[in-house]
């Protein structure tokens, strides 16, 4: 027989002494109370919970529906305690102390995660270019020609330097984007009537004889070659806008338009 530690050995079998026994009996413990929540104080279930203390893991379990775990015979000192679950942050205790016959309570409220979503309307705004519109179109309309007073004679013309890039000469000639008289086209109801030798503009129509004047001073279409500075288009109330059928008899003057 030999005495190892404080055990006894005899023919194979060890006997604990009864010193050891007492003391392992009476080694204290304490126990952990963890309540787990939202932050609207509702409790959460199935929360994971990790006991560590240093590098060891001393428990991993979940929390009860009511939302805790009690966790008993810990041995006094300091723990790390983990929680997490799905749906919410998971947070830690790297301090929680246990102290010997008496409950430590920890209370813990899980941050859910949150999503963060920003929408963004997107509207399309008008260009300021056409691309359809093929010129630079300024224009003057008859009730604008109505309101415009004439010192002189009633002849459209005086009119014409009331439309952004005209111009009018002491001769009574109109000028175009700077250009001379004869580099301008001028058209009433889609007829040429610029005089054909000097191309000079020498009409002369009562203001309430047109509909509307309007001034293409860029981007022309090339059947207005000679038309370097511009083009010039009269509109008369007695054009035609629709084809019309004589529902008549000859002479008579009857028309209906055709749609």
């Amino acid at each position: 027989m030999f005495l190892l530690g404080a055990g006894l050995v005899c023919a194979g079998t060890h006997i604990p002494s009864p010193a050891l026994a007492q003391r392992s009996a009476a080694l204290p413990s304490g126990n952990l109370q963890i309540t787990v929540t939202d932050p609207n104080g509702v409790p959460l279930a199935s929360a994971m919970v990790t006991v560590q203390r240093g590098a060891t893991t001393i428990f991993s379990g979940s929390t009860t529906p009511t939302g805790t775990l009690t966790l008993s015979t810990l041995s006094p000192g300091g723990y790390q305690i983990v929680i997490g679950k799905q749906g919410f942050y998971s947070t830690s205790a790297s301090q929680v102390t246990i102290t010997a016959a008496q409950p430590t309570l920890l209370e813990v409220h899980l941050q859910p995660l949150r999503e963060y979503r920003e929408e963004i309307d997107v509207s399309a705004q008008p260009s300021p270019i056409d691309p359809q519109q093929t010129a630079s179109t300024q224009g003057i309309d008859a009730a604008e020609l109505a309101d415009i007073p004439f010192f002189h004679t009633r002849d459209y013309r005086n009119a014409l330097p009331y439309i952004p890039g005209v111009i009018s000469d002491a001769f009574g000639q109109i000028h175009v984007a700077g250009g001379s008289t004869q580099q301008t086209q001028d058209y009433l109801d889609g007829f040429e009537i610029s005089q054909p030798a000097g191309g000079t503009l020498a009409v002369r129509v009562n203001p309430e004889a047109l509909r509307k004047i309007d001034i293409e001073s860029s981007r022309s279409s090339a059947q207005y070659g000679k038309g370097s500075a511009g083009i010039m288009q009269h509109y008369s109330p007695a054009r035609l806008q629709a084809p019309l059928l004589r529902v008549g008899e000859r002479g008579s003057g009857d028309f209906k338009e055709i749609s």
